[in-house]
C-alpha cells in the first residue's frame, strides 16, 4: 500500500482590527518529523483519481514548504495562501481535486493520506450568514441608553494621517455588522469518480419514438375516425348545454306570434317544407287566415335557421278547461316553391322544337319570380331535338320535376329564396361513398333518440334505359354496373324524353345504386344553436356521416327525410329527426 504525507502549517498575524491568516500544505512520500501543523477539528482531503481519503494521525509534524503532490511518477507542486475557513483547490493533470476545510486555531496533530476504499465524506463547517432584510438596531435608541460614553476613546489622533475606521460604533455597537444567524454547510465527496455520461435506456430494439401527434409518422398512433374520405369534426362534447331561439313572424308587417308546437318536415320526394304550428289569440290568427286577395306569409327562425312559408289552412278549435274557453288555431303552410305546383301555379301545355333539359326547366320559370340551380355537374343535361319535349296540362313544377327524374334526380327548394334545385336522388353512388367527403356529420353522443330497420329491395346491376320508339332522336342504353357481369338486369326504364345517352346512363346508375338491402335509421338530435356546429341542418339528398366511438361501428348513409319540432311554448328542446338511407349490399 503506497503511503503519502502530509504536512500543513498555519500563521495568524495582525490587529484586531486586521486579522490575517496564511496555510500552505504539503504532501509527499515521506514529511519531516520535525515539523509541526496546528488543525482545528479534522482535515478531510479527498483524490478522486488515486482514491484517497483522509484521517488525523498522531505523529505531529511541521512544514512550511508549498503544497506537494505525488501520485506515481507524476509530482506536482502548487503555491497556496488560501484565506481561513476555505477549501484548498488543487488539481493535477490527472484532475485531482483535494479539499481542505474547518481549520481552526485549537489542537494539534499530524495528518496521513493512505489509500481506502471508496467513501462519502461530509463536510461541516459552522458559519454565520447575514440577513440583508433584517432591521438594524435603532441609533437613536443606542444613543439614548448609552448616552454617547466611551466614544471619545475611539478617535486617537497622533502624528500619523487619521485614517477612519470601516466600523462605525455607538458604545458597544458596531453599527455595520449585519444581523447574522447560524447557517450549515455541507458537501460530499465521492474518492474515484468515473466521468460522467449522459443516462440513456438500453433496449435490445434500439431507441424508441415518441408516440405523440406529430406530422410525418410511418404509421398512425390509433385507428381512423372512419375508414375512408375524411369526414367534418363531429359535435363531440361530454355536456350539450342548448339555449333555444325560436320565432314565428308575420309578413310583411315582421308582427310576432304568438305561436308553439312548430314543426317543419321535407323528405326526398317533396319539393317544399312543410310547415304547422298553434297560435293562442284571435290576433295572430287574423295576422295568418288566407284571406281573398291570397294566401298571408310567415318567417319561421329557429336558431339562425330562417323559412319564409305561407299559410295554406287555418283550423280553430274550441275546448272548455275549469270553466273557461280555450281556443287554438293550428296551422298548415308550405315554403315557397309551392306555388308553382298544384292549385297556385295553371296548368300549361307546350311543344319546343329544339331545346336542353335545362333550357327547358328554366323556361317553365320564366315569369314566376323563381330561379333554377342545376347541378350539371352531378346530373348531366342533354338535348332535346325535333320536338322531342312536349307535355299536356302541367304546372311548371310537375315538369321540372319529370325533367329531373328522367336523369335520375329530384327537385328542392331554398329554405328562404325563390331558387329551385335539381340534384341526383344518390350522390356519390353507393359504391363510392367512402371516398367523398359527407356533407354533414353525426356524433353517436348528440343522438338522443335511435330507430333502425331493414328495408328489403332486389339488387340489381344492370338496368335497360330508352326513349320511345315515337319520338324522334329517342336512344336505348343498357346500363352496367362497372365491374360487374351485369347478370342481374332491372326492370325497363322507358321514357319519351331519353334522347341522349348520357341522360340514359345517368337514370340507369340511379336505378342501380337505388338497389340492394337498406339499413334504415331515424335518429333523433338538437338542432344546433350555431350553422357551424355539425350537423347542422342535414338535407335530403345529402350524406352524413355518424361517428361511434368505435370506428368499426360508424357509417355514411343518406338522407331521406328530415323533420324539425319545437314542442310546447317553453322552448327546452329543439330537435331534428333525420332518416337516414344506407345502402348496405352495395358495402358488402
Amino acid at each position: 500500500m503506497t503511503r503519502l504525507y502530509a504536512a500543513a502549517s498555519c500563521g495568524v498575524s495582525g490587529s484586531d482590527d486586521n486579522l490575517q491568516v496564511g496555510a500552505s500544505l504539503g504532501l509527499h512520500p515521506r514529511a519531516s518529523l520535525s515539523a509541526g501543523i496546528v488543525i482545528g477539528s479534522g482535515v478531510a482531503l479527498a483524490l478522486s483519481v488515486s482514491n484517497l481519503a483522509a484521517w488525523s494521525a498522531p505523529v505531529a509534524i511541521s512544514s512550511d514548504a508549498p503544497i506537494a503532490i505525488s501520485a506515481g511518477d507524476h509530482h506536482h507542486y502548487v503555491m497556496t495562501d488560501l484565506p481561513w475557513i476555505s477549501p484548498v483547490p488543487l488539481q493535477s493533470d490527472a484532475q485531482i481535486n483535494i479539499h481542505l476545510a474547518s481549520v481552526s486555531l485549537a489542537g494539534s496533530g499530524s495528518v496521513e493520506i493512505h489509500q481506502a476504499a471508496a467513501r462519502a465524506i461530509e463536510l461541516q463547517a459552522p458559519q454565520l450568514g447575514t440577513d440583508l432584510y433584517s432591521i438594524r438596531p435603532s441609533e437613536y435608541e443606542l444613543r439614548q441608553s448609552e448616552l454617547l460614553t466611551g466614544v471619545s476613546g475611539s478617535i486617537r489622533l497622533g502624528y500619523a494621517p487619521y485614517t477612519p475606521s470601516p466600523v462605525v460604533r455607538i458604545a458597544s455597537f458596531n453599527l455595520t455588522d449585519l444581523p447574522a444567524f447560524p447557517i450549515r454547510a455541507a458537501s460530499a465527496l465521492r474518492a474515484y469518480q468515473p466521468p460522467e455520461k449522459q443516462s440513456e435506456s438500453e433496449l435490445p430494439w434500439g431507441a424508441g419514438e415518441s408516440l405523440h401527434y406529430s406530422p410525418g409518422l410511418p404509421y398512425l398512433v390509433e385507428p381512423p375516425l372512419l375508414p375512408g374520405a375524411p369526414v367534418y369534426p363531429p359535435d363531440d362534447r361530454e355536456t350539450y348545454i342548448a339555449m333555444h331561439l325560436v320565432n314565428v313572424i308575420a309578413l310583411p308587417g315582421n308582427e310576432p306570434l304568438n305561436a308553439s308546437n312548430v314543426r317543419l318536415d321535407l323528405d326526398r320526394d317533396s319539393t317544399a317544407w312543410r310547415v304547422q304550428f298553434d297560435l293562442h289569440n284571435d290576433a295572430a290568427a287574423a295576422l295568418v287566415e288566407p284571406a281573398l286577395s291570397g294566401e298571408k306569409e310567415v318567417a319561421i327562425e329557429i336558431n339562425g335557421w330562417r323559412w319564409e312559408c305561407f299559410i295554406s289552412k287555418v283550423r280553430e278549435s274550441k275546448t272548455v278547461d275549469t270553466d273557461a274557453l280555450n281556443c287554438r288555431w293550428s296551422v298548415t303552410g308550405f315554403s315557397r316553391a309551392q306555388y308553382l305546383g298544384s292549385p297556385y301555379a295553371p296548368l300549361r301545355t307546350s311543344a319546343i322544337a329544339s331545346t336542353t333539359a335545362v333550357q327547358a326547366a328554366t323556361a317553365e320559370l320564366s315569369g314566376t319570380g323563381f330561379t333554377l340551380d342545376w347541378d350539371a355537374a352531378k346530373i348531366s343535361d342533354w338535348p332535346m331535338a325535333d320536338s322531342s319535349f312536349s307535355y299536356q296540362s302541367q304546372n311548371p313544377l310537375q315538369v321540372i320535376k319529370r325533367l329531373a327524374s328522367v336523369a335520375g334526380g329530384i327537385v328542392q327548394a331554398d329554405l328562404i329564396g325563390n331558387t329551385v334545385k335539381v340534384r341526383p336522388r344518390y350522390w356519390p353512388l353507393p359504391w363510392s361513398l367512402a371516398t367523398v367527403t359527407p356533407d354533414h356529420s353525426i356524433s353517436i353522443h348528440q343522438v338522443q333518440a335511435r330507430e333502425s330497420w331493414r328495408e328489403h329491395r332486389d339488387l340489381v346491376n344492370a338496368v335497360f334505359v330508352s326513349g320511345e320508339q315515337s319520338v324522334s332522336g329517342a336512344v336505348a342504353l343498357n346500363v352496367v354496373r362497372y365491374g360487374t357481369a351485369g347478370d342481374k338486369p332491372g326492370d325497363d326504364v322507358t321514357d319519351a324524353w331519353l334522347t341522349d345517352y348520357q341522360a340514359n346512363k345517368s337514370r340507369g346508375e340511379q336505378d342501380i345504386a337505388a338497389s340492394g338491402i337498406r339499413m334504415m335509421y331515424s335518429l333523433t338530435v338538437e338542432v344546433p344553436e350555431s350553422q357551424q356546429t355539425e350537423p347542422g341542418i342535414p338535407l335530403p339528398g345529402e350524406t352524413v356521416a355518424v361517428v361511434y366511438d368505435d370506428s368499426a361501428d360508424s357509417f355514411r348513409a343518406y338522407v331521406d327525410a328530415v323533420s324539425i319540432s319545437a314542442p310546447g311554448r317553453g322552448l327546452a328542446s329543439v330537435t331534428q329527426t333525420i332518416t337516414l338511407d344506407r345502402p348496405i349490399e352495395w358495402e358488402a
